[in-house]
């Protein structure tokens, strides 16, 4: 037939999106990345690397976008949810939560 040997790819999208807007510290831009699907129920997890060694970092929940100008950059979710949290002497955290909807989480990373 017409399709005999034929291949597709089929992508499915990726529920975690960079955004951009990060702004370079200590050791270059932290990298946040996050793992797994963004649905009710389901565990995700958030790991920031290239912070600060033993800063305090934030941790921005939210499910709608304000785009704020904060500290030199742009706050890009409402402020939902605030955690606090600290990195480890090499300058990462990792953090599991329950998922649910549509998150977008920047992180803030005290370089003072």
């Amino acid at each position: 037939g017409a399709d005999a040997g034929a291949a597709y790819v089929f992508r499915v999208p990726d529920p975690w999106t960079d955004l951009g807007n990060g702004l370079s510290g200590t050791h270059g831009v932290p990298l946040l990345e996050g793992c797994g699907p963004l649905e009710a129920g389901s565990d995700i997890t958030i790991s920031l690397t290239s912070a600060k060694e033993n800063a305090v970092a934030g941790l921005v929940l939210g499910t709608s976008t304000i785009n704020i100008p904060f500290k030199g950059g742009t706050l890009v979710p409402a402020l939902d949810r605030l955690l606090m949290l600290s990195t480890d002497p090499t300058g990462a955290v990792d953090l599991q939560i329950a998922g649910h909807g549509q998150l977008k989480v920047p992180h803030l990373v005290s370089e003072k």
